[in-house]
């Protein structure tokens, strides 16, 4: 079963990492079309909020819910915010090293659909402002990467809600490029990003051994058991 999950995790991050490419060339029409405003109102409304999703204030309550309702999974908690901090960071330090402006910024892109402004590695005068400019920081979308990873987390505690936690994490995604934050290829990298860094985060022996250690000198039995159902999961 272990051996099922490592590939169905595989298959399902090159996926994303191989739509993002087919993507690029309808990137800008998309980005347009989303700056118009095409999306209906109730529509638009009920997507800005799937962004809490991915973000850290979502997680926060949702984690702190789980703690204070499902005491058999109280343990389990620092698993998923590991995970979740985790696909966050990289998909930052990826905004950080590779620039690619956003739809919503101010940078004339529309007038040569040019969206890629370089990387930190060929780059030549770059300065701190502009390595933290968020205008720079289109690729890979974070707040989809966190909401995947949360997704996945989620589902391994609670598989019954399974689907359900991946309409959220789809309702956070669509909102990136609804909202004019990220490109259509912005998501489904972040996606990636956030499949990767689950599986990594489930499969480093170092995170185990940590997390485990902290497990056994905190839980009970009960909820011990709730940590190897999730490694079973996992």
């Amino acid at each position: 079963m272990r051996q099922s999950c490592r590939m169905s995790s595989g298959v399902a991050f090159f996926a994303m990492v191989f739509i993002g490419f087919v993507c690029l060339p309808f990137d800008v029409s998309i980005a347009k079309a989303m700056l118009n405003d095409v999306t209906p109102g109730e529509l638009r409304g009920l997507l800005a909020r799937g962004e809490v999703f991915g973000h850290a204030y979502g997680m926060a309550a949702i984690a702190f819910t789980i703690y204070l309702l499902s005491p058999k999974n109280r343990l389990v908690v620092p698993r998923l915010i590991l995970n979740c901090l985790t696909a966050g960071l990289t998909a930052d330090l990826l905004k950080l090293a590779v620039w690619r402006v956003r739809p919503r910024s101010n940078y004339s892109w529309e007038a040569n659909s040019d969206t890629f402004l370089g990387t930190i590695f060929t780059a030549n005068d770059w300065n701190w402002a502009q390595l933290l400019d968020s205008n720079r920081h289109s690729l890979p979308s974070a707040h989809t990467a966190v909401a995947v990873a949360f997704a996945i987390s989620l589902a391994k505690l609670f598989p019954e809600a399974r689907w359900w936690f991946a309409v959220l994490a789809l309702l956070c995604a669509l909102n990136r490029i609804d909202g004019g934050a990220h490109f259509p290829s912005d998501v489904f990298w972040g996606a990636a990003v956030g499949i990767g860094a689950t599986a990594f985060c489930d499969r480093s022996r170092t995170v185990r051994w940590l997390l485990s250690r902290w497990e056994k000198d905190e839980g009970s039995a009960t909820q011990t058991q709730a940590t190897i159902s999730y490694r079973k999961a996992a």
